[in-house]
């Protein structure tokens, strides 16, 4: 769920037409830095909801609900996220925290839930699927795509592209159960992907852009 997807949201709660008030970027999991805005609500708090927020997210815990997307409960707060995660966009009554650990995003600039928003969410969860690839000498390794959620992409269409973009790498004399690492930039099909994680977890979310549509997925090793 992205910016238009988190808007639909907050514009069912009731809000003033205040502007967002940037908060400056914050230290928010080990030296990773997000910039941060708020509504009716000091940049202190704020900060808090997003260190919290981010350490769930990059440790991998599971989210709290869907409505209509995936939602984390974080003090008070339902956070919604965006990009495999890097966007924040959470709401308690007339209170909002915004945070983006994307450099070119700044959340004090993004529209106010105040304004109009599309009548339905453009985003779709599309469940998952699983597969294996194969091990040089070894047995096939076996995987999944989970969560994965299109943007103007068909939920047939998505899940096959997810499938097919993590499953066809081969894993030849390589040191990890996967030959894609975080950081990674990958073309496949007109998309482009670009892979993050954690040191825990590796290299886990995907998250895939060909003009105004949008693919993201994580990726599971059975080890």
């Amino acid at each position: 769920m992205t910016l238009a997807g988190a808007m639909l949201v907050l514009a069912l709660t009731p809000t003033s037409a205040n502007a967002a008030k940037s908060c400056g970027r914050a230290s928010v999991e080990g030296d990773i830095r997000a910039r941060v805005a708020t509504i009716q609500i000091d940049c202190a708090t704020g900060w808090e909801v997003s260190r919290e927020y981010y350490r769930r997210t990059l440790a991998g815990e599971d989210p709290d609900g869907y409505s209509p997307s995936a939602f984390y409960r974080v003090a008070g707060f339902r956070c919604y996220t965006g990009l495999a995660g890097s966007q924040m966009f959470c709401h308690s009554g007339d209170r909002h925290v915004f945070a983006s650990t994307r450099p070119e995003d700044f959340p004090a600039r993004w529209p106010s839930p105040t304004k109009s928003a599309p009548r339905r969410s453009v985003w779709k969860s599309c469940g998952q699927s699983e597969g294996s690839f194969p091990v040089y000498g070894f047995p096939p390794i076996r995987a999944a795509v989970k969560r994965i959620n299109a943007r103007f992409v068909r939920c047939g269409k998505a899940r096959r592209f997810a499938h097919k973009l993590y499953f066809k790498q081969e894993c030849v004399l390589c040191d990890s159960p996967t030959t894609y690492r975080v950081g990674d930039k990958i073309r496949f099909r007109g998309f482009v992907c670009r892979v993050s994680g954690n040191r825990r977890r590796g290299p886990s979310r995907f998250s895939c852009r060909r003009g105004q549509r949008i693919i993201n997925f994580r990726a599971v090793v059975y080890v």
